[in-house]
């Protein structure tokens, strides 16, 4: 999936959750405090680790590619067939977009038990 893409839903997302506290002032408030603002960023960014045992391997040219991470790879490793060679590296905005797609996620289920919870 592309990055514009991920952060699309979570802009959706986030105005989805926008629109609840507008309509539930009180629900607005238990959102404000900062412990389940750091929550929602601590589950993002989370979840954006934990999407890397999600792997996909491919054979191309003259080697291998492995990529971790969901909706958008983040680490990357190359192996070629030829020689010994061996590249890895880690896109840090790819895994920020990630980020912020897992946040808007646990907002939304945030918002959603929140919702179903009569008080």
């Amino acid at each position: 999936m592309p990055l514009s893409t991920t952060l699309i839903i979570g802009v959706c997302a986030l105005l989805a959750v926008a629109l609840a506290c507008r309509l539930r002032p009180r629900l607005r408030e238990r959102l404000s405090h900062p412990a389940a603002l750091l929550g929602v960023l601590g589950g993002g960014v989370l979840f954006s680790a934990l999407s890397a045992s999600i792997t996909g391997l491919r054979s191309a040219g003259t080697g291998t590619s492995l990529d971790r991470g969901w909706p958008k790879p983040f680490w990357f490793r190359w192996e070629s067939w030829e020689a010994t060679a061996r590249n890895e590296s880690v896109n840090a905005l790819y895994f920020a977009g990630n980020a912020v797609f897992w946040a808007s996620a646990v907002l939304l289920l945030l918002i959603v038990l929140l919702l179903s919870r009569r008080t």
